[in-house]
């Protein structure tokens, strides 16, 4: 008796395709997994690893991964999440790595390590796209790490609540943004705002930015960026102004 089984999950040779690609090859499917550069996806409970970290990292050498950030940085300035793979016993600080056949590999019970990073934490309700990073090597500690990107991770209903720090920031009108800034001091530019500008606003949301000017300027530029991407257009109380379209200009 034709073993049907045997057929249905044995693959396809080229001379069983009816004639149809004679002189031709046929192209294979692989999963988009394969195919990208090392990442990390942060989901509910998991640091997800595409597979094409595997390799680079040599997971298949490690049972578990700390993630750790520069002793020297208070963790809300955090600007790197270090990946570090080890083989030393289960900890609190030590999360399991579990690596999958097939789509790459999970650092599992992550969940309150997220909590403590106001950034990772202002993503887990984000579309995936948001919550992908890409793994660098640092050349100093050679070791893997992913960028922490300021998101607007903090958000005030109330100007007097906004401290007078420097970063980033965004305004927003029952849920649309209306501007997207910069400033060496927030709770100042804010006050400017509210008694100059013509600005409707019920929420500011910003991030901290303390490393310097430029900093701030190419993050307020990569988050108009993002905005023009997903919108067409500039948010609308962005004036085009000569600031602005330098700004663009040299962040393309």
């Amino acid at each position: 008796m034709m073993d049907t089984q045997n057929m249905l999950e044995r693959p396809i040779r080229v001379n069983e395709t009816n004639g149809l690609l004679k002189n031709l090859k046929a192209l294979k499917r692989l999963s988009h997994f394969c195919l990208d550069e090392p990442s990390v996806t942060i989901r509910k409970n998991s640091f997800y690893l595409s597979s094409s970290s595997i390799e680079p990292m040599q997971l298949r050498s490690y049972k578990r991964c700390y993630l750790a950030i520069e002793e020297s940085v208070p963790l809300q300035e955090a600007s790197k999440l270090f990946l570090v793979p080890n083989n030393n016993p289960s900890s609190d600080e030590n999360c399991t790595i579990k690596i999958s056949r097939r789509t790459g590999a999970a650092i599992a019970a992550t969940t309150t390590i997220v909590s403590q990073i106001p950034i990772l934490k202002s993503l887990m309700g984000a579309h995936k796209k948001k919550r992908r990073f890409f793994l660098k090597k640092d050349e100093t500690y050679q070791k893997w790490y992913i960028d922490l990107m300021p998101n607007f991770e903090y958000f005030k209903k109330d100007i007097k609540q906004v401290p007078s720090v420097e970063g980033i920031y965004m305004l927003k009108y029952k849920g649309q943004t209306h501007y997207i800034g910069e400033s060496n001091c927030l709770a100042r530019r804010l006050k400017e705002h509210s008694r100059e500008d013509m600005i409707p606003f019920d929420t500011i949301k910003y991030s901290v930015i303390k490393k310097s000017e430029d900093d701030r300027k190419y993050w307020e530029a990569y988050h108009i960026n993002e905005y023009v991407r997903d919108n067409g257009e500039l948010p609308p109380y962005n004036a085009v102004s000569a600031k602005v379209k330098k700004l663009l200009d040299e962040n393309k």
